[in-house]
């Protein structure tokens, strides 16, 4: 299943939060808040048991226990995607999260 954040539930809403990246894929996991504030990556799910924050080359960056997840962005990191997993190895799937970190 694909998920997509859309302004309007209309094909041109749609398409445009799936060219602009703002979609995740799942077998069950919902997620109800993705965001990066402050150099921090924040997630949150309704049924998650397991969060991992991945990064480059598909290395784990960290684990996170629990449906709630935080990961501090460090200057190496060139993106991370999270992936959630819930019972039954049901997951979710983020795109690649890119920031630029301003002094």
């Amino acid at each position: 299943m694909l998920l997509v954040q859309a302004d309007r539930l209309d094909s041109a809403s749609i398409r445009k939060g799936i060219e602009d990246g703002a979609f995740y894929a799942s077998t069950g996991v919902e997620l109800c808040r993705l965001d990066i504030v402050g150099g921090m990556v924040y997630i949150e799910s309704r049924n998650g048991q397991t969060i991992e924050f991945i990064g480059k080359y598909g290395s784990l960056l960290f684990l996170a226990d629990g449906p709630f997840g935080q990961y501090p962005v460090q200057d190496g990191d060139e993106y991370v995607r999270v992936v959630v997993t819930g019972k039954n190895n049901i997951k979710a799937w983020t795109q690649p999260l890119f920031w630029k970190i301003t002094p």
